[in-house]
């Protein structure tokens, strides 16, 4: 390589450098102080971006930017190094029917303990020592608040919470109202509950069948991108015109092209459903106090 090109590669990897520092920067937990959280911050929680997660990409980009001196390369890189492993990864929707399946599981076992005459808090806390794996740690949790006097329909708000699904808003708002109500039939509500989650499992298990195709397709997109790619670094002559800055402008058409066909096979690929309902109540930092009787004269 010529100096002027080892120079330009040198000023490309400091400047990824320091776009990595500045994005792990924004990624980093905020500060413990009173008040809502800056935008910002909320974008990257809605987004998912972790200061480890954001840190890998952007040292992607400036690896990238190193290796082929494009700045827009070097910028499509991180938004890649975010999103490609979330899209072909099948983690989250295994993890989801798991988790699923396990509340099918306790809402059946919960329903069998009190077909047994124990009471609604009685038996949330017989049922948790048999909760499955994956929501071993919520019903753990419920169960722990209800023995320490938490009122139910704080705890299972917050067990809502835990569950974060849109499932566990179903059984933790039909236990709510059996708290409430304290009246018969919350077994076969439980029992109409599990079965319905069951046939809930059952059709995801379908759909996460009919998706992987798209994942597929995905895949060899992804592949053949990385490879013409290469192929670009390795033959200088053939990638010369991209180091203009007319050819930036082209190369980021390209990626932009690229990452639109992308997101939209990824949204193919996707089932909407019900959003969260149920959440926990704010807590009040102290009880009003109670009206005292005027004094009579």
């Amino acid at each position: 390589m010529t100096p002027e090109a080892l120079a330009g590669a040198a000023a490309g990897a400091l400047a990824g450098a320091g776009l990595a520092c500045l994005i792990a920067s924004f990624a980093l937990p905020p500060a413990t102080v009173p008040g809502p959280p800056p935008r910002w911050r909320t974008l990257l929680a809605r987004w998912r971006i972790t200061p480890r997660n954001a840190a890998l990409a952007a040292a992607a980009g400036a690896a990238v930017l190193g290796i082929t001196g494009w700045p827009v390369a070097g910028l499509a890189a991180i938004p890649a190094a975010i999103t490609l492993p979330r899209i072909l990864t099948r983690r989250p929707a295994r993890a989801r029917i798991a988790r699923l399946e396990a509340l099918e599981s306790w809402t059946r076992r919960l329903a069998d303990v009190l077909a047994a005459s124990l009471g609604l808090e009685e038996a949330i806390i017989t049922s948790a020592a048999a909760a499955p794996p994956p929501v071993r740690p919520a019903v753990a949790g419920l169960a722990t608040a209800l023995r320490g006097r938490v009122p139910a329909g704080d705890a299972l708000r917050r067990f809502a919470d835990e569950i974060d699904d849109p499932v566990g808003d179903l059984i933790a708002t039909a236990l709510l109202l059996a708290a409430d109500r304290r009246g018969p039939g919350v077994r076969a509500v439980l029992t109409e509950l599990a079965a319905d989650v069951a046939k809930d499992v059952t059709a995801r298990r379908e759909a996460e069948a009919e998706r992987a195709s798209y994942r597929t397709a995905l895949a060899w997109i992804v592949a053949f991108v990385v490879g013409y790619t290469a192929y670009l670094v390795l033959r200088p002559s053939y990638s010369a015109p991209f180091g203009t800055p007319l050819g930036q402008a082209v190369l980021a058409v390209v990626a932009a092209c690229y990452g639109g066909g992308l997101y939209w096979l990824h949204r193919l690929s996707l089932i909407s459903g019900p959003s969260r309902f149920l959440h926990a109540r704010p807590r009040r930092d102290s009880v009003l106090p109670e009206p005292q009787p005027a004094r009579q004269p």
